[in-house]
């Protein structure tokens, strides 16, 4: 007759087992898989599926502070702010440009448009402005075109209006 495993005893909350991983100085989810029974028997082999509100393996591992950007918009307003005008920059400085930008937007953000909208380079301005205050920022630096000026008023004038002023893409 086999004897019943004994049921693992795990820590209560993902945040008691993140500080204990992120003391140990597990830093990629990798190396969590790899080490969490020498680490300690109370880590569990899968965080997600363990712990309900499991934040995801950044904040897990304390290689970010809060969640990230909820629309892809937010997100690039920090990136043009920054000057990040390349998806080579973008990769070499979101981290420490914000830590709520994440590695792969593209992937992360279901209407992703393009890097170069993303990143407001030339071409996305003669494509028009995604929402109100972009382009008021626009025209107070006097770096507009009237071509782009229409363009943004019938993208605008034919678009509905979402949260934080944002025009959702048609």
């Amino acid at each position: 007759m086999k004897k019943p495993k004994k049921q693992r005893k795990f820590f209560q909350t993902w945040q008691e087992a993140s500080k204990v991983c992120i003391k140990a100085g597990v830093e990629i989810r990798d190396d969590y898989r790899s080490r969490y029974g020498r680490i300690d028997s109370r880590l569990p082999g899968s965080p997600r599926q363990c712990y309900e509100d499991f934040p995801g393996w950044p904040i897990f591992l304390g290689k970010r502070k809060g969640p990230i950007y909820s629309t892809w918009q937010q997100a690039s307003r920090i990136c043009v702010k920054a000057g990040i005008k390349t998806y080579t920059e973008y990769k070499s400085l979101y981290k420490e440009t914000d830590s709520r930008l994440t590695a792969i937007p593209e992937r992360t953000y279901e209407d992703f448009p393009t890097w170069e909208i993303f990143l407001r380079n030339k071409k996305y301005k003669n494509q028009g402005y995604d929402t109100i205050s972009i382009m008021a920022e626009e025209i107070q630096k006097g770096d507009f075109e009237i071509t782009d000026y229409l363009k943004w008023r019938i993208k605008f004038e034919s678009s509905q209006v979402g949260v934080e002023g944002e025009v959702s893409p048609r």
